[in-house]
């Protein structure tokens, strides 16, 4: 696990989960690693990452939000443009 120190990025989140992921699956095939309550404490240490960008917006989904809506009034805007040309 990387170190624990800090504000993590969206991307060091993602990459604990995985990790996560691993961890359980190891776990559950019996291969010797870490332990459940070791693993729960790690899950709790990214919980606590996530909670700055709970109640913050998605930057990605509205940028898609604006690319989506900039996409309509410009197909609205020709639409009309071609109802005056004809």
């Amino acid at each position: 696990m990387m170190a624990d120190s800090g504000r993590k990025t969206k991307l060091q989140i993602i990459n604990r989960l995985w990790e996560h992921i691993h961890d359980l699956l190891n776990y559950i095939q019996g291969y010797k690693g870490k332990g459940l309550e070791e693993i729960e404490r790690e899950i709790d240490l990214s919980e606590y990452y996530c909670r700055p960008y709970c109640d913050c917006d998605d930057d990605e989904l509205y940028a898609a939000d604006v690319a989506r809506a900039a996409k309509t009034i410009l197909e609205e805007k020709e639409g009309r443009r071609q109802e005056w040309i004809s």
